[in-house]
């Protein structure tokens, strides 16, 4: 990786390549599987996606490689075919799993079965280690937890021309905990690893999908939306992200949020093509330069791939 020289970072969730046209069963509707033909139509949107912007690292989260749910498709080979079929190959690739179950026997109607849900990073520059770090679980049973997911995070290092190295950390953190702790725990553990790096001196960003609101950010705007009550999935006091947006670097600029959080929005529910919360985030370490942070909503695909927005960072090591 050059010195002194523009780089891009994106990261996304993709939902695990579902489209926009499906509500699941576990936000409200009926949904389990998703038709074959809406994996690899969506497989194709989101490789376009990434050719355009042509980003020199990729983080994905939530892409099915084995699952029932998605006729077993590898979506990270089919994407990076389809990137390469469009003239843009990443050679180094790198997967963490963080739902992998033989069978999950839920929802009654229609069980999940196999689950294979992971991290993915692809680099156009060599990648010299790869590390998946487990975060807390979920305050619930042995047996529930048999089954749930496992978050994580995936940190991938990539030599440095002249020296050194710049880690770029990949993370999905946990969903309807419902206020059991466990997300400020989550944060504690990345906001404890940025801390080492930069201890070390070491370049980073860390990106993904963190479901937490925004400082200051009230959950009670949202009520019911497509049967779920969303204001219930949020701390309606302090968002436990805020201890990390005050002892790092938040690639959004939390002041210009504030005053106007349309343009930073990520997370778009169904039935709306206009986002209505930040729900992923990125982080620079010091030894980072952050040059542009976009949240790409204008995208002439971008609102059909997935219930998530891409983002995009430009900086400089």
């Amino acid at each position: 990786m050059p010195r002194g020289t523009p780089l891009k970072v994106l990261s996304w969730n993709i939902q695990f390549c579902a489209g926009r046209d499906h509500l699941f069963f576990y936000e409200g509707g009926d949904a389990v599987s998703v038709p074959l033909e809406d994996v690899e139509k969506t497989m194709q949107v989101v490789a376009d996606i990434i050719a355009d912007n042509a980003p020199d690292v990729v983080l994905l989260q939530e892409v099915d490689r084995n699952s029932k749910r998605t006729h077993y498709e590898d979506q990270l080979e089919g994407i990076l075919e389809r990137l390469d079929a469009a003239g843009h190959v990443y050679p180094y690739v790198v997967s963490a799993p963080y739902h992998k179950v033989c069978y999950v026997p839920t929802p009654s109607h229609e069980h999940m079965g196999r689950v294979d849900l992971n991290l993915v990073t692809l680099s156009k520059f060599p990648i010299s280690s790869a590390v998946r770090h487990q975060l807390p679980l979920l305050d619930e049973s042995c047996v529930r937890r048999m089954f749930n997911l496992k978050r994580a995070i995936m940190d991938v290092e990539i030599s440095v021309a002249g020296g050194g190295r710049f880690t770029a950390m990949n993370t999905h953190l946990s969903a309807f905990s419902y206020n059991d702790g466990t997300p400020e725990k989550e944060i504690a553990a990345l906001s404890a690893e940025a801390a080492r790096l930069e201890k070390e001196g070491v370049p980073w960003v860390l990106a993904g999908d963190f479901n937490m609101l925004p400082p200051g950010d009230d959950p009670a705007r949202f009520g019911v939306i497509n049967n779920d009550d969303h204001s219930a999935l949020y701390n309606p006091s302090v968002s436990p992200v805020t201890p990390l947006t005050q002892e790092h670097r938040s690639a959004m600029d939390l002041e210009a949020h504030a005053r106007d959080p349309r343009p930073f929005r990520t997370y778009l529910p169904l039935g709306t093509d206009v986002a209505d919360r930040v729900l992923d985030w990125m982080f620079v370490g010091r030894k980072t330069e952050l040059l542009r942070y976009t949240v790409l909503q204008q995208h002439r695909h971008v609102s059909i791939a997935s219930d998530h927005l891409p983002l995009v960072l430009e900086f400089k090591i």
